[in-house]
């Protein structure tokens, strides 16, 4: 990727250098974890005890209170793919040693909302052979090739390259941890949602469309859309279906061009996002398109 800085109408490159220590990648990305993935720091160097002998670089928890492994490497590591289903494996066989973290952290109410669906590995590296990009795809679990590339003149680019596409099978369709007792699928949330299912699954449909890093995520209540984290979501019921957007509502163009938009920010919902639309009719449907649109092309900012 090049970047250019314009000055006065014309483009001066920008280089690109490597980090001269993984640590000060890690270190980075873990003072920021909120704002470059929604994910809310638990642990850094995570011992993963005597039998496993190995350290987690980093544990957190999503947006989605979805359990998060990092792993960070400085340039490209040809045994990442198999380390990061190694620290899955890890994850979900280790439940209440992570929850106790999710306690220590959040308070032990924090461990209700914890979800085991589809707990996750994101790796952070300069590159990955198309080797790995093809192995997780084909694996079928939560694991996230993402490239980072870092300017000295003061940028850091994280682009995600790999991920559990919408029509794979979750994690736990392959382990599953004991206490989990269903998986949830975007046909089970669906068909709870009555005569609103047309509208979702054309709105999802359009959702999966906008890019290849584009994914389904449903969860209990609610279907997550996202790239390295989300930008909306979708829930619904037979009386009602909506969607929160990750967009500033207190633009005015935004909401002044949207009957049935409204505030959420601070407020109680299912999903994530500050601005939410109530579908009700095909022009709610084409308005929730044209946010959906939005809501990708400036994923990257915002909470």
């Amino acid at each position: 990727m090049d970047l250019f800085r314009i000055e006065s109408q014309k483009l001066v490159s920008v280089k690109a250098a490597r980090f001269d220590k993984e640590k000060r990648l890690q270190e980075l990305l873990e003072n920021n974890l909120e704002e470059s993935f929604r994910i809310r720091f638990l642990a850094t160097e995570y011992s993963t005890g005597e039998k496993h002998a190995g350290r987690i670089d980093t544990l957190g928890i999503d947006e989605n209170n979805t359990p998060v492994v990092i792993e960070y490497k400085r340039s490209t590591d040809a045994n990442v793919v198999m380390q990061a289903l190694y620290y899955l494996d890890w994850l979900v066989d280790h439940r209440a040693e992570f929850e106790k973290l999710v306690a220590d952290k959040e308070g032990s109410a924090a461990i209700e909302k914890v979800s085991w669906s589809a707990p996750r590995v994101v790796c952070i590296a300069e590159s990955y052979s198309k080797f790995d990009l093809h192995a997780v795809t084909q694996m079928g679990r939560d694991i996230e090739l993402v490239e980072y590339t870092y300017y000295p003149d003061g940028y850091l680019v994280l682009d995600l390259k790999s991920g559990t596409p919408s029509s794979a099978p979750s994690a736990n369709a392959v382990r599953k941890p004991a206490a989990e007792k269903k998986d949830y699928t975007t046909e089970m949330l669906l068909s709870q949602w009555g005569g609103n299912r047309a509208w979702a699954e054309e709105i999802l449909e359009f959702a999966a469309e906008l890019g290849d890093d584009v994914t389904i995520k449903p969860l209990k209540v609610y279907i997550a859309i996202r790239t390295a984290k989300n930008f909306a979501c979708i829930s619904g019921t037979t009386e009602s279906l909506s969607l929160t957007f990750h967009l500033d509502p207190k633009d005015p163009c935004l909401m002044s061009n949207c009957e049935n938009c409204r505030d959420v920010t601070g407020l109680g919902k299912w999903g994530t996002g500050d601005l939410q639309l109530f579908i009700k009719s095909d022009a709610d449907v084409a308005k929730a398109k044209e946010l959906l649109d939005l809501a990708y092309a400036t994923r990257t900012g915002g909470a």
